[in-house]
């Protein structure tokens, strides 16, 4: 008996492997931070129950892998207040993208930079020959916390 599952545990992840998706995703982020965490928390919550498997990182303080072994690349970033660091366009700038890498984003922002922001981190994308598959952003000052996980809910509608 054992044997027999055994054996239908190897054909079922052979077979996944050849028809299925079985690389991870990447999530990145600014920072984990009181501004921040409850997309960061929400945006893990939808991976676990889309059962997909992730990699997550701080931009800001750790060092990003190579992109070719990730199946997607999510991205949350966000400019607060009239503060326009941003450690995710930064790295951006700074990284290599593999061509044809499929990018989702979350953007937030004031409503005086989120046009702004928006476009920088799609055009970096485009420029370093990736793909935006997808892309949600808002001005988040006024939202409630049902709208800002609805935010998330929103991407993930559209991550296979």
């Amino acid at each position: 008996m054992k044997k027999n599952i055994l054996m239908l545990a190897i054909v079922v992840t052979f077979s996944l492997s050849l028809f299925g998706e079985t690389r991870k995703s990447l999530f990145l982020y600014d920072m984990d931070d009181k501004e921040g965490r409850l997309y960061i928390q929400e945006i893990r919550k939808q991976f676990d129950e889309k059962n997909l498997a992730f990699d997550e990182i701080a931009v800001e303080s750790e060092q990003v892998p190579d992109l070719s072994g990730y199946a997607r690349v999510l991205i949350y970033g966000k400019v607060m207040a009239f503060n326009q660091m941003s450690p995710i366009r930064d790295w951006l700038t700074s990284s290599p993208v593999p061509k044809d890498q499929d990018f989702y984003l979350l953007l937030t922002a004031n409503r005086w930079f989120l046009n702004k922001y928006t476009r920088q981190i799609e055009g970096l994308v485009v420029e370093k020959g990736g793909i935006v598959a997808d892309a949600v952003s808002a001005a988040t000052k006024d939202l409630t916390e049902q709208e800002k996980k609805g935010l998330v809910s929103d991407l993930f509608r559209n991550i296979p």
